[in-house]
């Protein structure tokens, strides 16, 4: 274990290795795997110590730590090949790319070999490059033995946590279960009043190939063609990773519509359940009550408070995917409390609530007014003129520039 920016002068490692035990011991380590050799490092620097206060010299001790301790690959090269993909990467010349570990045998370019599926079934096909990683780049090899991480070109159809076996003698390796998506959103061409202003691919034919060609090498995400042929169900594993595709697609000049996300449910032995969500919160200890207050109004369950050891409390919460879509403004609350967030994705837990959304208005244009009252407290998201949305029902980033007037008519 490698604990980084020791330097820092907010740094607490010692309470950081408490929490990688914490951590072992919730995952069910044994007592040799708790008994790690820890590093402390400034990796800006190229610094490291073994020992905590211990003089920093360069990143010697911890190449001698791994050799020390990491064994060598218990893989044979007579053996059958046998290769677990861990990842498939695009690429324009060669198509995709199965990345994964040598676990036996040995791979050699031309070499015939046998794509072993998920569903049991066998498909033969043969090793058109092979490449080993070095740095951060691919190098181009004739064999690789056991323990290298290879890129193999010409395994079309190859998913996440199949294998690669021998061509004549192929053994399997146990599949990998690929997590289940959580949510789902609807993309769409973009019929609204803000049509044609952006963007230089507006077509569904447009959007159907750039989702489609993304759920082709995107193995978490799901494409599904609903309705009409102008719109598309992409199902992914949380917000942050539709986030990142419509934004990718708006770089890359896609003009769309997206829907709400909607979180996916699943039924267990009668009862339904959706996804959670482990909420790590960071405060000062003042604003503790006003978090937890708000995590409570979001269906949120305390799991863990730790104390003030490095002046402030860190708060673990149990957030539901539903509720977690309902802290776009929890990152400075009412009470001015500044708070770190950070969300990991979970198992499935029982449903409680059913949240309900209320329609959008028409089309009408965002202005500033009282920026003397509004200014001091946060940040203007939308300028005078944008066009916008606003919602009849409780207020938006967008709407709250409405308030203004009548906040200043108040105070």
């Amino acid at each position: 274990v490698v604990i980084n920016k020791i330097d820092r002068q907010d740094a607490r490692p010692p309470e950081v290795l408490n929490e990688i035990y914490d951590l072992f011991i919730d995952l069910g380590a044994t007592e040799k795997q708790i008994e790690f050799p820890v590093i402390y490092s400034v990796a800006r620097s190229g610094r490291c110590t073994p020992s905590p206060g211990g003089e920093l010299t360069d990143l010697r001790p911890l190449f001698e730590t791994i050799l020390a301790h990491v064994p060598p690959p218990a893989g044979q090269p007579d053996q059958p090949l046998q290769i677990l993909v861990t990842n498939v990467a695009p690429d324009e010349y060669l198509g995709p790319l199965a990345i994964g570990r040598v676990v036996d045998g040995t791979v050699r370019h031309r070499q015939p070999v046998t794509l072993c599926r998920r569903d049991g079934s066998q498909t033969p096909a043969s090793v058109a490059e092979l490449f080993i990683y070095e740095g951060v780049g691919r190098v181009p090899v004739q064999s690789a033995s056991p323990g290298e991480i290879v890129a193999l070109a010409g395994m079309t159809g190859i998913g996440l946590g199949e294998s690669i076996a021998d061509g004549e003698d192929p053994q399997p390796l146990p599949a990998l279960d690929v997590e289940e998506p959580t949510l789902s959103m609807e993309f769409s061409i973009n019929d609204s009043p803000f049509s044609g202003k952006d963007g230089r691919y507006l077509t569904s034919r447009h959007l159907r190939a750039r989702l489609l060609k993304e759920a082709e090498h995107n193995l978490a995400m799901r494409v599904e063609s609903i309705e009409s042929s102008d719109r598309f169900l992409v199902y992914g594993r949380g917000e942050l990773q539709l986030a990142v595709l419509i934004e990718q697609m708006r770089r890359e000049g896609y003009e769309f519509s997206v829907g709400m996300p909607r979180v996916l449910t699943r039924t267990v032995d009668g009862a339904v359940h959706e996804p959670y969500e482990l909420a790590l919160i960071e405060t000062d200890e003042e604003y503790q009550g006003v978090v937890v207050q708000k995590l409570g109004t979001r269906r949120g369950v305390p799991v863990k408070l730790a104390g003030p050891s490095w002046e402030g409390f860190a708060i673990e919460n149990l957030v539901s995917a539903a509720g977690r879509g309902r802290l776009p403004a929890f990152y400075r609350t009412q009470n001015g409390a500044e708070v770190d967030l950070l969300i990991e994705r979970g198992g499935a837990v029982e449903m409680a609530i059913e949240i309900k959304r209320s329609p959008a208005a028409p089309l009408s244009r965002g202005f500033h007014a009282a920026c003397d009252v509004l200014q001091p407290r946060e940040k203007y998201l939308v300028h005078g003129g944008t066009d916008r949305w606003p919602r009849p029902n409780g207020v938006t980033a967008i709407g709250l520039l409405e308030l203004a007037e009548h906040l200043a008519a108040t105070r």
